[in-house]
């Protein structure tokens, strides 16, 4: 009844147990159908599908993301899993050179994928995508998977690329790993204390001159920068200015068994002197040490080294599967968040960017994509196909549960957040 329909207003209604008159009744309140679908499903074996989609998503997909097959015997995926090297890539090749065709010109694509394939995998993705954008190890097996005679593999592989030169990757929010290393946080950001004086390359005077200058120290620990001018014939600043007497002039000068080193300071004086909040004086056996904030880029692009805790399929991908169905009926999940952070770092944008994964499996992507529009009241679409028989009890189930809900244990919703949502599906 209508209290009913209030209450479980996020309740996903399938129109294929409603006869025609309601189904069109209901569809004919909407002004324009496509523009509100959130997602479309496709029950198909991907390579015909993807041909079919070629008239309508040419060149409209921002961003693919796909985990096809890795070519072992110890998956269970329903492609056979034990093609030779040539097959494979045949295999992957017909199914790749479409999706090309359907990404805009500055979209991106990303391939998990392991040692088995990841370098003909590589070699394939750069005949036909331009752009490589990165190669990136992640962690997905803290405790490794089982081998005969070979060391234990921990990790897998993915591979971005861009159509175009104008394809660019976006940036990821920091970990909580990430967070640490950046202890302090001010009305600005999240920082750490640095020694100003220069390390590592560069950072002797002789290497860049005009970064040994004098900063001036009170007795009270504010610095300034003295009046000065650079003199070519010194290779030196010239000070012009009678400093006072509770004033000290401090250069980037450390002591290396009892010998004296002229570095650099890692910033010039004109940032410093700009910016004199982003400094501080310690004084530590009667030396002056000058430190600096160093802020946390929170636009920093990603890095190539994925170890969080969270990319874990097989804790994961399979814990979250339980919550979801309680006893599932799909082996090796990739974990959402791993696929949510590949699919952001590929170039999300929230006005209506559509994803793709036609290797879909338990649907994962689209779960991603129905988190991040839930973080931020996003509008980023997904296009998924799979060919499995699990699309029925798996893959469709699992898009409806997340709409209906952000929080499941023992296949039972544990709130009722859920967002608003139209997806299709159909079988070819």
């Amino acid at each position: 009844d209508i209290e009913d329909l209030v209450n479980e207003k996020y309740l996903v209604l399938d129109t294929k147990f409603f006869d025609n008159k309601f189904k069109y009744k209901l569809l004919s309140n909407f002004n324009n159908l496509d523009e509100d679908i959130s997602g479309v499903l496709i029950n198909s074996e991907n390579f015909g599908a993807l041909n079919l989609l070629k008239s309508r998503f040419q060149q409209k997909i921002d961003v693919i993301y796909i985990d096809p097959p890795y070519n072992t015997s110890s998956s269970e995926i329903i492609y056979k899993n034990s093609y030779k090297h040539s097959s494979w890539l045949s295999f992957m090749d017909n199914r790749i050179g479409i999706a090309h065709s359907l990404l805009k010109n500055k979209g991106n694509i990303c391939v998990a994928i392991d040692d088995e394939e990841v370098s003909v995998t590589r070699h394939l993705l750069s005949s036909h995508f331009s752009k490589q954008i990165g190669i990136v190890p992640v962690r997905t097996n803290p405790v490794g998977r089982k081998t005969k005679g070979r060391f234990t593999p921990l990790h897998e592989y993915a591979l971005f690329f861009g159509k175009s030169e104008g394809s660019f990757p976006c940036s990821l929010p920091k970990s909580e790993k990430g967070k640490k290393r950046y202890p302090h946080e001010d009305k600005t950001g999240r920082y750490t204390w640095l020694n100003f004086i220069r390390t590592g390359n560069n950072d002797l005077r002789t290497d860049s001159p005009k970064m040994y200058y004098p900063i001036i120290v009170s007795s009270d620990n504010n610095i300034r920068v003295p009046k000065m001018s650079w003199s070519d014939e010194e290779k030196g600043y010239i000070v012009e200015e009678n400093i006072s007497s509770d004033e000290v002039m401090v250069y980037p000068i450390v002591t290396v068994d009892g010998i004296q080193i002229e570095k650099n300071w890692q910033r010039g004086y004109v940032r410093l002197s700009d910016e004199l909040d982003e400094y501080r004086v310690r004084r530590i056996d009667g030396q002056i040490k000058i430190d600096f904030k160093a802020r946390m880029d929170e636009n920093a692009l990603p890095i190539t080294w994925w170890d969080d805790a969270k990319y874990a399929s097989s804790n994961y991908g399979a814990s979250e599967m339980k919550e979801l169905f309680k006893n599932p009926l799909f082996s090796y999940p990739k974990s959402r968040e791993l696929v949510l952070d590949c699919v952001k770092a590929s170039g999300l944008k929230n006005d209506n960017t559509i994803v793709c994964d036609f290797f879909a499996g338990s649907g994962t992507t689209g779960d991603a994509v129905i988190k991040i529009n839930r973080g931020d009241n996003g509008n980023r679409k997904y296009l998924l196909v799979e060919m499995g028989e699990y699309f029925d009890t798996v893959t469709k189930p699992k898009i409806q549960k997340v709409i209906y809900s952000d929080s499941w244990k023992d296949g039972k919703p544990t709130t009722k957040n859920g967002v608003s949502q139209i997806f299709k599906y159909f079988n070819m």
